[in-house]
């Protein structure tokens, strides 16, 4: 399970890792935080991808937290679907 948060001042290069994130199927929790499971090669893909849209003045953080964490994690407001994130929802497709 990885978070991906960023503070980005360029429109165009935080809508772009935006876009990034929901490609590799991430979820946005935030308007800029993205959590979601990934392998290590698309974990390494996005970081990749990523970093040269951020400049010096910006910030960008992607961290892994254990699934135990993740479902414990307390959420105010807007509810989070930690099963969709996790890739455990059980949609029957038709």
């Amino acid at each position: 399970m990885y978070f991906l948060c960023y503070d980005i001042t360029d429109d165009k290069n935080r809508l772009e890792i935006a876009t990034l994130c929901k490609l590799k199927g991430m979820y946005r929790v935030q308007y800029s935080v993205f959590a979601g499971n990934m392998n290590e090669k698309e974990k390494n893909d996005l970081w990749n991808a990523v970093k040269p849209l951020v400049d010096k003045k910006d910030r960008c953080c992607l961290f892994s937290i254990g699934e135990e964490a993740f479902m414990v994690m307390k959420v105010c407001g807007e509810k989070i679907d930690k099963a969709l994130i996790l890739g455990k929802d059980n949609v029957l497709s038709l």
